[in-house]
């Protein structure tokens, strides 16, 4: 079971640096979000979290880089399939043990660059609607909040009273 599915990966020549991935053979790339993870063991490889992240719903990659953090911990990324609420999902994860260590997982702070549909990878397109919608409801939150500072009232008549 665990030899199915598994696609070989090959490692750039680099003196020193070696990365650790997981990958599903599975070719959807348009429902996926990416989660950052770290504080897990230092034997621990990607297909070991591949293995634990499995339980929790599809994914398709575990990437571990060669490079640390500022702190000096190892960090990786997880992608899944089809997550409905990237944040449920990302509390699920941070409350999971590996090897009895709690591992600590969050949405990325920077997402990366989408490539191009004839590239195979995130659409563009797509991100900018969900861009577009996040503004419009950062917007809306603005205006319902200044709506309920001043009672509806405008600037003058607050600064009169």
């Amino acid at each position: 079971m665990l030899g199915e599915g598994w696609k070989k990966l090959s490692y750039r020549k680099q003196v020193g640096a070696k990365w650790d991935a997981a990958r599903s053979n599975k070719k959807d790339n348009e429902n996926l979000s990416t989660f950052f993870f770290t504080e897990f063991d230092e034997k621990c490889k990607a297909k070991d979290v591949y293995e634990v992240f499995m339980k929790m719903g599809e994914i398709d990659e575990v990437f571990i880089p060669s490079k640390r953090d500022k702190r000096g911990r190892r960090y990786g990324f997880a992608r899944f399939f089809n997550v409905k609420d990237e944040r449920l999902m990302a509390t699920k994860l941070d409350n999971m043990f590996l090897d009895g260590r709690k591992l600590f997982v969050n949405i990325p702070r920077f997402k990366r660059k989408g490539r191009t549909d004839e590239e195979g990878g995130d659409s563009a397109k797509g991100k900018r609607q969900v861009d577009l919608v996040r503004k419009q409801e950062d917007n809306n939150l603005r205006e319902s909040r200044r709506f309920e500072m001043t009672d509806g009232r405008s600037f003058v008549e607050v600064m009169v009273v």
